[in-house]
């Protein structure tokens, strides 16, 4: 059995109390390939603590925007922001890449990720920004394993983001593998690191081909790209 730290979303309910949150889809689509999952609390001083019982990787969730004032960005008033998420997340990810651990960042994780790397993210509502809401569609895969092991240059995901990371905006230590049209990074890795990144939910679909190897790759800490 593999067991991985997890980040939370982080809301205040409707007593002014702060909650920390897991979709169980998380759990159930992880537990399904032998991977148990150990919530962290963003309430926590030294959130990483738990890799003492949680030691095999980490995984980044999704849900709700990383703020922009960590990229020089503006915080529009539709933005469910938290400040101690992303400061829980960015001491996770510093301490799991201290200890060569491997990382999986999903939807606003691989944002997370980019933006830890010095790098920025696009309003999708933006004009000179298209990308298909909530409604699968296809990326292209800049990795030559990924596409032999795929048996073709595309691969079909889903969408349920409202930021996104460019080509413009990327981490310059981040490399991109899957790109949808000619701007909008859904794939990226870190040459140095076991640390891979998608802007598609793999817990939200019946699994594809593309969501296998991702999976079996952070277990493993053995990437397909890079």
């Amino acid at each position: 059995m593999t067991w991985i730290a997890c980040s939370q979303r982080h809301h205040r309910d409707e007593h002014g109390n702060y909650r920390d949150v897991l979709e169980c889809s998380y759990t159930e689509y992880f537990s399904e390939r032998d991977i148990v999952l150990v919530p962290v609390s963003n309430a926590l001083d030294r959130p990483e603590k738990v890799f003492e019982v949680a030691g095999d990787g980490l995984l980044l969730t999704g849900g709700d925007e990383v703020d922009p004032g960590l990229y020089g960005g503006e915080r529009r008033d539709e933005y469910v922001v938290s400040e101690d998420r992303d400061a829980t997340e960015h001491r996770l990810l510093e301490k799991a890449l201290e200890r060569n651990m491997p990382v999986l960042a999903v939807c606003r994780g691989l944002q997370t990720v980019n933006v830890y790397f010095g790098g920025g993210l696009e309003d999708l509502n933006a004009d000179e920004v298209t990308h298909p809401p909530d409604v699968d569609h296809d990326v292209t895969l800049k990795d030559e394993g990924l596409v032999q092991e795929l048996g073709g240059e595309t691969a079909t995901v889903n969408s349920y983001h409202d930021q996104a990371v460019s080509l413009e905006t990327v981490a310059s230590d981040l490399e991109p593998f899957a790109v949808h049209g000619d701007r909008v990074v859904e794939g990226l890795y870190h040459p140095n690191h076991s640390l891979a990144g998608v802007q598609w939910h793999p817990e939200r679909d019946d699994e594809k081909p593309i969501d296998r190897l991702l999976v079996e790759s952070f277990r493993e800490s053995s990437w397909y790209w890079g």
